[in-house]
């Protein structure tokens, strides 16, 4: 068992508080970027982009996103918080990003980083790699195959993979 860690974890987090607090932190960010320009923003419709936010969140928690496709939920996060993603996407923005395009590249079947495994799984980066080389999964350079990610993530009971059994070897 890893360290206990202060650190945001991804299946503590409720959407709908990350809703709120993102789309509170897109309004101010955006607020303060027109006032710079000395333009006055008015009250526009939020309801899209809270539940973008939502969504994107629950994605990253489970792999269901029942309204909106994964990138329509991230270019939500991508125009509020501007083009450039660095320092200027609040912590929390960044890890529903990340945490769901980890999930994103995995149900594609491609190779996966120990930052994206520790990210669903809710562990640190260090523990997957050691976890790694205690044999759990293959880490090689380009990461880890999409299959195996799969099938560790859900030996750990993280939600939306599944360990198939074939009925033929029980």
């Amino acid at each position: 068992m890893g360290r206990p860690s202060s650190r945001l974890k991804l299946q503590d987090l409720d959407p709908s508080e990350v809703a709120d607090d993102i789309l509170r932190l897109a309004a101010a960010h955006l607020t303060n970027q027109a006032k710079a320009i000395g333009y006055d923003v008015v009250k526009v419709d939020t309801n899209a982009f809270w539940l973008a936010c939502a969504e994107l969140c629950r994605y990253a928690q489970t792999g269901f996103l029942p309204a909106l496709g994964k990138q329509l939920a991230s270019s939500h996060l991508y125009h509020a918080f501007g083009a450039s993603r660095a320092a200027a996407w609040p912590g929390i923005a960044v890890l529903i990003d990340d945490a769901s395009t980890a999930r994103w590249h995995i149900y594609a079947g491609d190779r996966v980083s120990a930052k994206s495994l520790a990210l669903l799984a809710g562990l640190d980066e260090r523990h997957v790699r050691l976890l790694a080389r205690h044999g759990h999964f293959a880490l090689g350079k380009t990461g880890v195959a999409a299959r195996e990610a799969a099938r560790w993530l859900a030996s750990r009971g993280v939600p939306g993979f599944v360990t198939f059994t074939n009925p033929r070897t029980l």
